[in-house]
């Protein structure tokens, strides 16, 4: 390990409670996102919690779903994370079915506009 500064194991504490995420901490460090977590592990500090969801991102989301969008989908817009729109809305995501439709659709539609 010759040749790289040390990692600084309290800075990745403290901006881990402030709330950043493991990816801009590291960015900031100048570590990987996996030292990271390790440092956290190790310190037995708490992770990432997601910021509340405003009124605003509640109504979008919610009219998105009415319109028939995935929690991927609501989650690329409003521009979180995944797990946070599963775990706020869990029955509003698509069914393996749905999922595997929309698969199958745009597989045929990729070779009808011969992009696939």
């Amino acid at each position: 390990m010759a040749g790289r500064p040390p990692c600084d194991h309290d800075r990745i504490v403290e901006l881990t409670r402030q709330g950043l995420a493991a990816r801009l901490i590291a960015e900031i460090v100048g570590v990987t996102p996996r030292t990271v977590v390790r440092v956290r592990k190790s310190r037995g500090c708490q992770v990432y919690v997601p910021r509340p969801f405003t009124a605003e991102e509640v109504a979008r989301a919610e009219a998105m779903f009415d319109d028939g969008c995935s929690c991927a989908e609501v989650g690329r817009t409003l521009d979180r994370n995944q797990a946070a729109i599963w775990g706020r809305w869990p029955d509003r995501g698509w069914t393996r079915k749905q999922a595997s439709e929309f698969g199958n659709f745009m597989r045929k539609a990729r070779k009808v506009l011969g992009d696939g």
